[in-house]
């Protein structure tokens, strides 16, 4: 016997389905032992979120059925417990800190209020200007400067980052003995997500919880874990300590995981898919088929916001060639996203010129919607579920851009079978509405959207940050294969290194609405000279080496 707080032991899950139960978990044995980070890994649709809710019962009632084994939770039967007994159980001995915050925080409610319901539940009897107290201690210890500012904000006045740190004070309030973590980092930048990680390690230790960390990001793992679970259709298939089994995998599900990554990989190569057969060997894709000269010229473009004397991009300079990759890299509220809508037209710069194959960029403001421009560039964006409108069917919403044409009805059907195929997707997809893809298919989708426009340059705004690896991998062979064909020009803005060390030939690196740097992909990955960029390398998580302990 162990003394593990935690404990799966042989278990199994169902959930009801019109073709019969269809098991989620199957006989999986985990143990999350005290003062330890465990790692659980896999692909979406593992299982990974499923285990993890199991252990404080959230799945909604009558969905699942436990088809064999246990699940203990400080040594109670988590199955057996009543309704009074769960109540106690979450938040106070097992926290929870989901994947995205702005769901897991009340719109409504002001921050210091929601962390104060917390201890209120949980440690009764003390009085308000002790639970105050306690409650701009917590935001202190995660890191926040000023928490009596920030506990009288509302959710949405704050970052990604500093929605996570909110969670983080939520959960460590009273003190668990368990924290389980599903995907706390995705979609957060390097620094800011090295930050969440360190808060994470160093709070579990000083405090002596535990950590049951899920995740798709390998390298993080390997960077905070102590031991590893990889889980692959409900079963587990390797199991032992983080380093070992990054660097020398028993598993062949584990290998091909690290192998879909782009690390080490030759630039623009195509990626390993599991479950898929390579495009190549393993071989840098042949060069597009470049148009000569300019793509994008960009010279002192500045945008402020209504209300904010400060500019949000602020005097941005840049050139990228027809056919290139130009990659834009920085932390949330550097400009990225900002420069990318400005691209495109979504955002009216204060100042500077944007030209596309020497012409001016034409803002929508300037235009009637009988006789819009046909324009050179398109915009994917971060979220595709956001992106999409989930009324329309597939062959309805890729050819949106089709109908501002004019292209009747049967005529845009007939475009989206053509659309669909351009992207992996198929006939038999056109009726389905966007929640019916998997995350993967709805980010072709938003592609597919975009090509309909038969533009010459996208602009993609973190297409990959929310993907697992196996299906980056596939979205970023994708993006290379029709850059080959078509000869595309890219506007890759990304906070994965790897992911834009992979893709770009160029690269430009915003801080403040600044660039403060910019060159080719290599050199200003390999030797950076401005200190923001180091920093910004060194905060980027890396795998293990080859034969590291």
């Amino acid at each position: 016997m162990t003394d593990a707080l935690l404990r799966y032991r042989n278990f199994s899950l169902e959930f009801p389905s019109p073709d019969g139960p269809r098991r989620v978990l199957d006989g999986i044995d985990l143990e999350l032992r005290p003062n330890e980070i465990v790692g659980l890994v896999g692909e979406s649709g593992s299982g990974k979120s499923v285990a993890a809710m199991s252990a404080l019962r959230l799945l909604p009632r009558g969905s699942f059925h436990v088809a064999g084994g246990s699940l203990e939770v400080l040594g109670r039967d988590v199955m057996s417990l009543k309704q009074a007994e769960l109540a106690t159980l979450r938040g106070g001995q097992v926290a929870m800190v989901f994947q995205e915050p702005m769901n897991a925080l009340n719109p409504s409610i002001r921050v210091g209020r929601q962390v104060a319901g917390i201890i209120r539940r949980h440690r009764p009897g003390m009085d308000k200007a002790a639970v105050t107290a306690d409650v701009l201690r917590l935001l202190s210890d995660m890191r926040i400067d000023d928490p009596a500012r920030v506990a009288g904000l509302y959710p949405s006045a704050l970052s990604g980052g500093m929605r996570q740190r909110v969670l983080l004070a939520m959960a460590f309030a009273c003190r668990p003995r368990i924290l389980i973590a599903d995907e706390p980092t995705t979609a957060l930048d390097v620094t800011v997500q090295a930050q969440v990680l360190d808060l994470i390690r160093d709070h579990a230790r000083a405090t002596g919880t535990a950590v049951l960390f899920i995740s798709h990001d390998l390298a993080v793992v390997g960077q905070l874990c102590d031991r590893l679970y990889v889980l692959h259709r409900g079963v587990i298939k390797e199991n032992g300590p983080a380093r070992q089994i990054l660097s020398r995998p028993a598993a062949p599900y584990t290998a091909a995981l690290l192998a879909a990554l782009p690390d080490g990989k030759p630039p623009r190569s195509p990626l390993p898919v599991i479950g898929a057969e390579p495009v190549c060997d393993g071989e840098a894709l042949p060069a597009p088929a470049r148009a000569a000269g300019e793509a994008i010229r960009v010279a002192g473009l500045t945008l402020h916001y209504p209300g904010r004397a400060t500019p949000v991009v602020d005097g941005v300079d840049l050139s990228v060639a027809a056919g290139s990759t130009l990659g834009i890299v920085g932390e949330s509220g550097s400009g990225k996203s900002t420069l990318a809508q400005a691209l495109v037209g979504l955002l009216p710069p204060s100042a500077g010129r944007i030209v596309f194959y020497g012409s001016p960029l034409v803002p929508p403001r300037r235009w009637s919607w009988g006789q819009p421009p046909v324009p050179p560039a398109q915009i994917v964006f971060q979220d595709p579920q956001s992106a999409l409108n989930p009324r329309l069917r597939t062959w309805d919403l890729v050819t949106e851009p089709l109908a501002i044409r004019g292209v009747d009805r049967a005529g845009r059907r007939a475009g989206a079978v053509g659309l669909l195929r351009q992207v992996g997707l198929a006939a038999e997809h056109l009726d389905r509405f966007p929640h019916e893809f998997s995350g993967g298919q709805r980010q072709r989708l938003a592609i597919a959207r975009a090509l309909a426009a038969d533009p010459s340059i996208l602009i993609l705004d973190e297409p990959t940050s929310a993907l697992d690896v196996s299906v980056q991998a596939q979205v970023l062979n994708l993006l290379l294969d029709l850059q080959r064909r078509h000869g595309l020009t890219y506007v890759f803005i990304s906070h994965n290194i790897s992911v834009v060390r992979h893709m770009c030939d160029h690269v430009a690196v915003m801080r403040g609405g600044r660039l403060v740097e910019q060159g080719a992909a290599d050199k200003v990955l390999s030797a950076p000279t401005h200190p923001y960029t180091r920093s910004l390398l060194a905060a980027a998580p890396v795998l293990p080496l080859e034969g590291a302990a």
